[in-house]
């Protein structure tokens, strides 16, 4: 039974390092990028009363060092957005790109 997993974790090890190694497509990159932002974004504010998770016990920080720090990493996210070729997206994806730029370019303004 040991060998099985030790079998597994090798081949799912060596699939991620030739997944690592190819180019990700303009969808997988999309995707990475909207998933992780909106990821830091949770962090970065309090719950919302429709939401599955309980209620922070504190506000999200509004303070200076804290917005610029925000502001900085939209823009980060912004320049990334750019380099992803619109034109290679599936239309789905396209659909993303297109509702997530604006948001964007909304919390940087």
């Amino acid at each position: 039974m040991r060998i099985w997993s030790l079998l597994a974790a090798a081949l799912a090890a060596s699939l991620m390092s030739s997944a690592d190694a190819a180019p990700r497509s303009a969808d997988a990159r999309l995707r990475a990028l909207y998933s992780a932002e909106w990821s830091w974004r949770e962090k970065q504010f309090a719950e919302d009363e429709n939401a599955n998770k309980p209620v922070v016990d504190h506000l999200p920080k509004v303070d200076a060092a804290t917005q610029a720090a925000r502001l900085s990493h939209w823009q980060t996210v912004a320049a990334e957005l750019k380099t992803i070729p619109h034109d290679q997206l599936s239309p789905a994806e396209k659909e993303n790109y297109d509702v997530y730029k604006p948001q964007l370019e909304a919390l940087i303004a």
